[in-house]
């Protein structure tokens, strides 16, 4: 299922944007070969604004078309219209009194062209997407639950890091303090990504017989009965017997513990269980030829459905 080209991979949030006139400018942005943190960036620099003034409701791919939309706080129309990026197209659409955030995403609606023409499937075994876990994103979270705070700064590529650190060497604490909140966050949630797809990778080749092995997941024929894994932190109280085993057992490997996930030092990354469903439904699918259009709730990874498509082709 191979997507050769960036206009190979179209998408488009659904989203809700009710609501009052406020003071965060809605900016609706169709960008190619930038990830929302390039994004992001990119406003921060040609705006003048701190990062806290930029809000998304989801994270979107580099390699792809993507329209996305984001908030910005005291931002005028006006500014936006007169900046300028080749791979970005802005288009402000009105204002709002909160920020948006996750809970504004509706889901996900995708266009994309593959080498060949798929399987018709209706449902998704969730797994987290590649772009989840780019670069060392979990190796990032996991030195930071085991307190390895030296070893995290040496992962992370971020500028304001380094410059800390060259002013103060010891001071890995004040190195990683230096990074958004949003951002750190997003590391400890990729190190739980990876306990969510490793766990539910073992659930479903013990669980079912027609169960099947694909690039290292596992995938079977038909939507099973729904359940829900835990996103894990120190407060997960497990409900099956089965997935307790799984989870602490990846846990065990990576020599990480429940209480871990109590990060006193960073108290405001802190994460809270939370529970994901191993199965989604896919919406509105459709094939003409080699072009398929599918829409997937918030969440979930069209590169998931893709290598879900290509299994079930194999």
């Amino acid at each position: 299922m191979l997507v050769e080209q960036p206009e190979d991979f179209v998408v488009e949030e659904l989203l809700d944007i009710t609501g009052s006139p406020g003071p965060y400018l809605y900016v609706k942005v169709k960008k190619k070969n930038m990830n929302t943190l390039d994004v992001v960036k990119f406003f921060c620099s040609t705006l003048k604004i701190p990062r806290r003034y930029v809000s998304y409701a989801g994270s979107k791919d580099k390699f792809a078309v993507t329209t996305q939309h984001f908030s910005l706080l005291h931002v005028s129309e006006e500014r936006i219209n007169k900046l300028h990026h080749p791979n970005l197209e802005l288009t402000p659409l009105t204002t709002r009194d909160k920020p948006l955030s996750l809970g504004t995403l509706n889901g996900n609606s995708f266009k994309i062209r593959v080498s060949k023409k798929p399987p018709k499937i209706n449902f998704l075994v969730n797994y987290f997407g590649e772009q989840r876990f780019s670069e060392n994103n979990a190796e990032i979270g996991k030195a930071i639950l085991k307190k390895d705070f030296k070893k995290a700064c040496s992962l992370i590529d971020h500028n304001e890091t380094q410059k800390h650190l060259t002013f103060y060497p010891n001071d890995f604490v004040g190195a990683l303090q230096t990074l958004d909140k949003k951002l750190l966050s997003l590391y400890i949630h990729a190190f739980q990504s990876f306990v969510w797809n490793e766990t539910s990778k073992r659930y479903l080749k013990n669980k079912y017989k027609d169960a099947f092995e694909f690039q290292g997941f596992f995938f079977v024929n038909e939507i099973k009965q729904q359940m829900h894994i835990p996103l894990i932190a120190f407060d997960t109280e497990f409900q099956d017997p089965l997935v307790e085993r799984f989870c602490l057992e990846v846990l065990k490997e990576q020599t990480i513990t429940l209480d871990d996930f109590i990060i006193r030092t960073f108290p405001e990354i802190m994460p809270v269980t939370t529970l994901r469903p191993l199965f989604v439904n896919v919406t509105d699918f459709k094939t003409d030829n080699n072009n398929i259009q599918f829409t997937l709730p918030k969440g979930s990874y069209a590169t998931t459905f893709l290598k879900q498509l290509e299994a079930f082709d194999h």
